[in-house]
């Protein structure tokens, strides 16, 4: 009985979404599966097809990733699943995360049913889009995927890890025929320090496979805290100082005990923790002159339940505030946080950040752009 709530959710979000051609039965008994499991990766992929195929991106996404975060039982959905991610970031013209999709599916090496062919295929033609003119680079009519041999993992800033901050780096650049990397550049930054760990570790790693021209790729590197004291999760920070005017710089953060939400989030707690899912919310707001936050503003909520006990949360925290001119002033920030599970996947992370700021729409023409140096 106490999984009501969950079927009830599923069903209001396919329904409109799909009009009544929808096979009810079967999308029954993939509710049920998770009813019984809420982790039962085969029935998430099993959704999430079943979205893609009716147009509903977003959703799609977000099954396919908690497919990734279950129990990947049958192994080919791990597969599968990084090959509908690819498919969804193609078409909504995101070319950096698809290509990091095919390559996580070319990495499980799991062959069954033609993935590995299928996700060489779309790997290589993003590859090809993604390839740009450079001095030493020419275009090639067959571009090698370059296997990586050695891989340092990156290490956490001070700041970030004080801050709890989580997330994912993206970084395009060349890997050369002796098989390094070189002009690596942030394409989608972090932040705290994060940024420059991000190359930092990727300067070191080292590739085979690269046979006759330099190759242009794209990277996420994640950054993700072992352990966590609170369900409450940092995804972002983001300051906005004017010229000439330093940012605030984290000097005391507490997350909160126990659940750490107040009576009007436990109702939507406990949905959310019954499928696995997480609540989220971006907060705009000011650090003054004394580093105490204030002036909050809402920008946007997975559920407004989740709206005060996150400002309850940042109100807590203190920062160095920023400077102009030897003096302090207020500066403009935007956090974006998450509450859940105590451990943050970058699948799941990803179906955060989406729904805060929402995917581009799909192109007229579809797929990615070319990207540009």
């Amino acid at each position: 009985m106490r999984f009501w709530p969950t079927v009830f959710t599923l069903s209001s979000l396919l329904a409109p979404a799909m009009g009544q051609s929808v096979n009810y039965d079967l999308l029954q008994k993939y509710i049920r599966d998770l009813q019984v499991n809420q982790h039962n990766s085969l029935a998430h992929f099993r959704i999430g097809e079943i979205y893609f195929q009716y147009g509903n991106l977003q959703s799609a996404a977000n099954e396919f990733r908690s497919a990734l975060n279950g129990d990947l039982n049958p192994k080919w959905v791990e597969v599968w699943s990084h090959i509908g991610l690819g498919k969804i970031f193609d078409l909504t013209r995101q070319c950096d995360r698809a290509v990091n999709e095919y390559r996580l599916a070319v990495e499980t090496n799991n062959g069954e049913s033609g993935a590995l062919e299928e996700a060489d295929q779309y790997l290589n033609a993003k590859l090809m889009r993604a390839f740009v003119p450079h001095p030493d680079v020419e275009t090639h009519p067959a571009v090698n995927v370059p296997k990586l041999i050695q891989q340092t993992a990156p290490t956490y800033s001070d700041e970030a890890r004080l801050a709890g901050l989580e997330g994912t780096v993206l970084i395009t650049g060349l890997v050369t025929k002796d098989g390094t990397t070189r002009d690596l550049r942030v394409t989608q930054p972090l932040g705290l320090g994060l940024d420059e760990k991000a190359i930092e570790a990727v300067r070191q790693w080292h590739y085979t496979g690269v046979t006759d021209k330099d190759v242009f790729l794209s990277w996420g590197v994640d950054f993700r805290l072992a352990s966590s004291p609170s369900p409450w999760h940092l995804i972002r920070a983001d300051f906005h100082p004017t010229e000439g005017t330093s940012r605030p710089v984290f000097s005391s953060v507490k997350y909160p005990p126990g659940d750490g939400i107040g009576p009007a989030a436990i109702e939507e707690a406990w949905v959310l923790s019954s499928v696995g899912r997480f609540g989220a919310v971006k907060v705009s707001f000011d650090i003054d002159e004394q580093g105490t936050p204030g002036m909050f503003q809402v920008e946007r909520a997975s559920d407004e339940v989740w709206e005060a006990d996150a400002i309850n949360l940042i109100s807590g925290w203190r920062f160095r505030p920023g400077m102009k001119n030897g003096s302090p002033v207020p500066v403009r920030c935007t956090f974006e946080l998450a509450w859940g599970r105590r451990r943050l996947s970058a699948s799941i992370q990803s179906q955060l950040e989406e729904a805060l700021n929402g995917p581009p729409p799909p192109s007229a023409a579809g797929g990615c752009r070319s990207l540009q140096r």
